[in-house]
This record gives structure tokens, sequence and C-alpha cells, in this order.
């Protein structure tokens, strides 16, 4: 089973006072099994997880029956959006839609209804064959389409073997958004949305006398129909185009991977420009530019792709913006509660009054990050505004493309958290606690990507000598708090154990459940602080999650891991329970548990490890700073 699994299914397995490390938004996902599954959507503003694992690759549909307003999600393990729906019938939802056998997808449910309340609700998952409404032929096919997000499914025998094309057309007057997919025995041949336009294109190889099975659905949602083209062709991809105001050539309607595309001939209509000159491979749009005689070219790659060309109108000349330099001069970490990486951005005559933002690409999805005028720096008289995007430790060797954008120009970079903590190493070779830090969050990240199951680079830093190897409960047992609990009789609460949470910030979790004849609203939380000044955090609010409640100390700075905090539980201004606990009781625990061979996860016992290296050499650097 996938780590993700262990790692949820673990939850219910407290060992003693420890349970697990939690890593990404679906920590506490639910497994739900084909059939009716009883599921909660939450109030306005939450979200509910739950995953689903095919035994076989099919077609499969999720429908719930409620008496609210739910929406659903569909992810794949790596969190990437496949489909959502809302309002498909009445106020449920219907996704339908291709799934790979035993691999896990994980279902967000959410509640539309503004100030609405949890509710309960019904959610069926089926799996689905194909049912032909009519027999496709090569030539132009008429699908009905009469319901979002439902499949209509019509079969396809070619005579001949060979290359086959399936293109959808017409959508340019947005009257429908075509998805297509084709089936065999086999599986998913080919599946497609959006590669001209709205419209779809698939091509794969087919063998003669074989029956093959062609979805088409409209995400519009619009009763329609959508014709689809068939064609045999003698090249394995369809090279498609798109003409936005204007004609053009290419030399091919189909090749083969490697093969040389040529885009000439473009005609704009009287009074446009051309923009653009660009094609699109399904995942990617790329710009293409011409040489002097206006001849662009490309070469084919493994996949279908579209070629577009778009023009407008070719306005009179403005003023000349006056001129001014856009840079990325510089990067920093933040290592206060999370781990971000901060982008300097210098500005040449720099006006507030104009556009200013930067983009994040990451795992591919696009963030915005709104500036702020507070976030600046002035270094020798030079003025950096800083831009931030915080990461979880186990994506520090994941590529983080960032843009900074000011009036109409924009500059990019791509960089990671590892390639800061190299540069750093370098840069502050002569400073032993700077080393340790660094190299510390680069073993960090090492472990955590390693568990997870993430990208994974060199966690060698000069001049750091790792400690892990030598670390055991023997050596550092006099460095981790104590962890105990004081408790009044009869309280009505017990205390259940607790979760590290590893997100974009370092967080720790103290579980919770309530007797019966009591409620949780009967108690109150707080938490004090034993590092530098005392601080109590007054607004530690429980959150019920399958049957208990846990309160969440959220965004410890780094140097803040190995210190020991008194969470205090109140009933009727009397203290009922207290609890002193650390993080690194946590981190000592599973070590204690992996070094007696009664817990066998020696890549959460590295994890463990190196989580404690860099809360200790955290705290060396920055009190060596105050």
């Amino acid at each position: 089973m996938k780590k993700v699994l262990s790692i949820i299914l673990s939850l219910a397995l407290m060992l003693g006072c420890v349970s697990v490390v939690s890593f990404a938004g679906f920590e506490d996902a639910v497994q739900v099994f084909l059939g009716d599954n009883a599921v909660t959507a939450p109030e306005e503003g939450v979200a509910l997880y739950y995953y689903f694992v095919p035994e076989e690759s099919a077609m499969y549909s999720f429908r719930s029956t409620s008496a609210g307003d739910p929406v659903m999600t569909l992810y794949s393990e790596d969190n990437y959006q496949i489909k959502s729906n809302d309002d498909h019938d009445g106020l449920d939802f219907y996704v339908e839609t291709y799934l790979t056998g035993n691999e896990l997808y994980y279902i967000e449910i959410e509640n539309a209804e503004t100030e609405a309340e949890a509710f309960n609700l019904t959610l069926t998952i089926e799996k689905s064959t194909p049912v032909a409404s009519f027999e496709a032929v090569p030539g132009n096919n008429t699908f009905s389409v009469v319901d979002e997000e439902i499949f209509v499914w019509a079969s396809f025998t070619p005579e001949e073997s060979g290359y086959y094309e399936f293109s959808s057309t017409g959508s340019s007057d947005n009257t429908y958004d075509a998805c297509g997919i084709l089936l065999s025995s086999a599986g998913a041949e080919a599946e497609n949305d959006d590669l001209a336009g709205l419209d779809f294109t698939m091509t794969a190889e087919l063998e003669a006398d074989t029956e093959y099975f062609i979805g088409v659905m409209d995400y519009n949602g619009n009763a329609s129909d959508i014709n689809v083209a068939i064609s045999k062709i003698d090249k394995r991809y369809a090279v498609k185009t798109t003409a936005d105001s204007c004609e053009f050539t290419v030399n091919v309607i189909c090749a083969d991977e490697g093969d040389t595309i040529t885009v000439s001939d473009i005609t704009p209509y009287e009074g446009y420009i051309v923009v653009d000159v660009s094609y699109n491979d399904g995942d990617s749009s790329y710009a293409l530019h011409g040489d002097e005689d206006g001849v662009y070219t490309f070469t084919m790659p493994s996949s279908n792709v579209a070629v577009k060309v778009y023009c407008e109108e070719d306005e009179p000349d403005e003023p000349d913006d006056p001129e001014f330099d856009l840079e990325i001069a510089a990067h920093s970490l933040t290592l206060e509660g999370d781990i971000g990486l901060n982008f300097f951005v210098y500005v040449t005559d720099f006006d507030p009054e104009n556009t200013f933002y930067g983009e994040v690409d990451f795992l591919g999805r696009t963030y915005t990050i709104d500036y702020d005028e507070n976030k600046c720096r002035e270094e020798n008289g030079v003025l950096y505004h800083i831009f931030s995007f915080n990461v979880a430790p186990a994506y520090i060797y994941t590529d983080i493309t960032f843009r900074a954008i000011y009036s109409d120009i924009y500059t990019e970079e791509t960089y990671t958290i590892a390639d800061y903590i190299t540069e750093a190493a370098v840069k502050y070779k002569d400073d032993q606690k700077m080393i340790n830090l660094m190299g510390s969050l680069m073993e960090y990240g090492y472990f955590a990507a390693t568990y997870f199951e993430k990208e994974v680079g060199s966690n060698l830093v000069d001049g750091y000598f790792s400690p892990l190897e030598a670390t055991t409960t023997e050596n550092i047992k006099d460095l981790v708090p104590a962890d105990y609990t004081v408790e009044a009789q009869n309280s009505g609460l017990t205390y259940i154990g607790s979760t590290l949470v590893l997100l974009t910030e370092t967080s720790f979790r103290l579980y919770f459940s309530v007797e019966e004849g009591h409620s949780i609203d009967e108690y109150t939380f707080s938490s004090l602080s034993f590092s530098g000044e005392n601080v109590i955090d007054t607004d530690l609010v429980p959150v019920e999650r399958n049957g208990m409640y846990y309160v969440e100390i959220s965004g410890l700075p780094a140097p803040e891991i190995i210190n020991q905090r008194t969470i205090t539980v109140a009933k009727n201004g009397d203290t009922v329970k207290t609890i002193d606990y650390c993080p690194l009781n946590y981190v000592y625990t599973v070590m204690d548990l992996c070094e007696k061979g009664e817990m066998d996860d020696p890549g959460l016992e590295m994890l463990c490890k190196a989580l404690l290296a860099y809360g200790f050499f955290s705290y060396n650097y920055f009190s060596s700073q105050e």
C-alpha cells in the first residue's frame, strides 16, 4: 500500500501517547468503497476528505444523495485536481471519470450553502461499463449530449489497423466544452480535453475488427449535439489548428515524434496584427518565434498538438512608458513557523500606483502573491520588495517558479529551497552555526521527501557533519523535557495522544475524547510557552475529527521545536487537566519504540532524528543572533 495510506490508517492505532506524522491537507482522509457510503458535508468554509482505491481500471461515478448542497472535488494522490461538480441533480453532485486500478484518489467534500451547518449525505460510488447508443463510423458522427458530467458512448470497430484520429469540431462559439475518452477492453487508449480551444483531439493505434468505445461529455452543461470526426491518419499524432482573426498554413496534419512542424503564410484580417504564435501539447502552451520571413517551426512532441495564431486589432502607438528595470535580486529563507522562500525584487523608479504582484507555479498550480508595502527592506540605499512562498519540508527539492509582474512587464526564475541552502553554505562557510542550520534543514527536507515519496536531491552540505547515525535515545534523553499529565478526577475529558503536523509550518496537535454525559463545550484550552517570555495562547479551539477532538499549537518557529509548553484545560473556570508537552517528546518516543523493535519504520525514525537535529541547530543559531 502507498506510504500515505499507512500514515492515514495508523492514526487509528495510537501507540501510547504517540500517533503519526501528518503531512498533506488530506492527512485525516477516511476510506470509502464501492456502493453507498455514509459521509458528512461540513459547515461552510471547511472541507472533509475521503479516499478511494479502485481495484481495477474502469469508468467510475460518484453521486451524492442529501438534503443539503454538497460540492465534490476529485484529486489524484499527488493532489492534482481531476474533476469537480456542484448542483448536478438539484443540489447534489455527480462526477464521472476514468480511474486507474490500485491508485489512490482523494475526495474533497464541501458545503456550498452560506452559513450552513454540517449535514450527512450518502456518497454512492459505482463502476460502470460503457453502453453504446450508436455505432460510430469514419467521417462525422453526432453525439447528443443531454446531461452535464455524463458521457455519451458510441462503439467503433475499425476495418483496418493503424493510427486513428478522433476530434470534436465547432466549439469556437463556446456552445460546448467537449471532453473525449477512448476505451478498449484493456483500458483507456486516449483521453483529451481542450487541445484546440474547447475541442478535444485524441489519436491512438487501433487493431482491425476490434471494438472500441468513444465517450463524449460537455463540461458546460448545455444540452447540445457534439460533432466528432473520425479519420485514419498516416502518422501517430495529429496537428490541429486554431486561427483567431487570421489565416495560416501548417505543413502537415499528422506527424511522428521528432518531425519538424512548419507554420507559415500567416495572413491577418485587415486591420489586425499577429500577436502570438504558439502550440499546445495538451499540458502546456509554448510560444514560437518566427524567422525574418515569418516562418515558425517546432519539433513534434510525443503527443497531439494544436497550433494557434492569435491576432488583434492594430491600435495606434501610445507614448512609451518610462523605462525601468525589474529584477529578482536576492533570496532568503523564513524559518519563523514555516519554511518559506523569500524573493527580493528590485524596481527602478518604483511607483506604487502601478500594478505589482507575484505569481508562483508550484506542483502544477499557479498561486498569486499580492504586493505588501510592509514587506520591504532597504539595504545600501536600495529598496527591495519581498514576496514569500511557503512550502512543506518534503518539497525543498521541488521547483518553485516565481514571476514578478510590474506594470506591463515581468521577470521570472525557477528556484528551490535546496538551491538556497547550497548557496548559503558557500556564502557563510566561515559561520559554523549557519552551516549547521543549513545542513540540518537540508537533511530534514531530504528525509521528509524520502518518507513521503516526493522529489529527492542531494542531502550533502559542505562543512556539515551529520549527527543522525550517532543519535540515540540514550544520548538525548537528558535534552528532551518530561512528558506528563496532571488531571482532576472525573473531569469527563481524556487525553489520548499527539500528532506532529509537517505542512508549510510545523505544528503539533493534542487529541482528547469526551466521556458520555459531557460536551466539549464545557472546556476551554490555553497554552503557556516556556521559551523566553511566557506567552498565553488564549484561542486554542477544539476541532472535531473522527469522534475525537484536537487542539493545535501551530506556526512553531524552528528554534521552538525543542521547547516545552503547558496546555491547560479548564472547566467552569477550574483547571481539570494540565499537559506538559514538547514536540520532541514525540520524536523521542518514536526513536525509543524503533530501538526496542516495537516499531519497524526506519524512514520515520530517520525523519524524527532529522527534525531533532534541525530543532537544536536552529535554537543554537538563533540564540546566538539575539
